[in-house]
């Protein structure tokens, strides 16, 4: 005789099993839809980074790409040639012709603190040089602090590696010696190099010294011995005096007036310790100053003439962690 057994009933079993696909289906689809809108934000960037269209000197006056009805105008100069102009003066350094000599990184590139730079032969072997040269230019003094090799209209043309003065515009001082001092620190023979100490806290400086700048060299005490002035601090000698556009890599203001009468057409920094903040977020003031690396001149779409600058900050990223 067959015993049938009670089986218990599963009521709603389907209704779940399907309320899962579709609640899969709709995390799939949303994931989509994010995805797509990323894709779509990314499209776009990318079209006005490559836009050109502009009435400057670089474009043809066609109109802008437009976002959600609002017309968008790119920058005058396409951000990532800036990047390309800039690193390539930053890592490689310029030569020591009419291209070069305008530039205020000259002499201070990573490749030449490391290699120096002979142009006549090749440059191999790293830290092996003398470091920053001691001998006396008239009128200025020890060549050795001289840290800005830019040529000023009716100044002396000075060469990185070569003593003296150029007898002539084309003819170079001989080699003396690679600015690739044996070692890496923070000094005149580094200027690229830059310093922090450990985080303190939001109200403790972290930075110690610029990239490109040296407190000690530039921004004269008041008192003999006594502590280096603020960069903004006007009153400093150096800003007006012959000898101190030789001692920093910022544009002066007394290097930018009309004539001697007009004010200077060029601001002084923005803080007590430069124009630019490359270290966001760290605690204090700028870190960086201005340089003109020689950049053309360009017009903006509103027919105005303006120049870039560039600010860097290079750190020595030995002995940190990683987290």
């Amino acid at each position: 005789m067959l015993v049938r057994s009670a089986r218990s009933r599963r009521p709603a079993v389907i209704l779940m099993v399907v309320l899962a696909l579709l609640t899969l289906f709709a995390l799939v689809g949303i994931a989509f839809v994010f995805y797509a809108q990323q894709q779509h934000t990314a499209s776009h960037n990318w079209r006005l980074a490559r836009w050109t269209g502009f009435t400057g000197s670089a474009g043809t006056g066609n109109p802008p790409p437009s976002s959600g009805g609002t017309t968008i105008a790119p920058p005058d100069i396409n951000p990532a040639s800036l990047l390309r102009f800039g690193l390539a003066q930053l890592i490689y350094d310029v030569p020591d012709d009419d291209s070069g000599i305008y530039s205020a990184i000259r002499g201070h590139s990573l490749a030449r603190s490391l290699y120096g730079y002979n142009d006549q032969t090749l440059n191999l072997q790293p830290f092996n040089g003398t470091g920053r040269l001691h001998n006396v230019i008239p009128n200025l003094g020890d060549d050795y602090h001289l840290i800005n090799y830019t040529y000023f209209p009716g100044g002396p043309l000075r060469d990185p590696e070569r003593y003296g003065l150029r007898p002539n515009a084309t003819t170079r001082n001989a080699w003396t010696g690679g600015y690739n001092a044996p070692y890496t620190y923070p000094d005149l023979n580094n200027l690229y190099l830059g310093a922090s100490r450990a985080y303190v806290n939001a109200n403790t400086q972290t930075l110690l010294t610029q990239s490109f700048h040296r407190s000690w060299l530039f921004n004269a005490p008041t008192t003999p011995n006594g502590q280096p002035r603020p960069l903004n601090d006007t009153s400093n000698p150096n800003w007006t005096n012959t000898l101190g556009r030789y001692l920093t890599l910022r544009p002066r203001p007394e290097d930018h007036r009309l004539n001697a009468t007009t004010p200077p057409r060029f601001p002084y920094p923005a803080d007590a310790t430069g124009d630019v903040k490359n270290r966001i977020g760290a605690p204090g003031g700028n870190d960086s100053i201005w340089m003109d690396m020689d950049y053309p001149m360009v017009i903006s779409e509103g027919g105005i003439k303006f120049k870039p600058l560039f600010a860097w900050y290079v750190e020595d990223l030995d002995n940190r962690l990683d987290v």
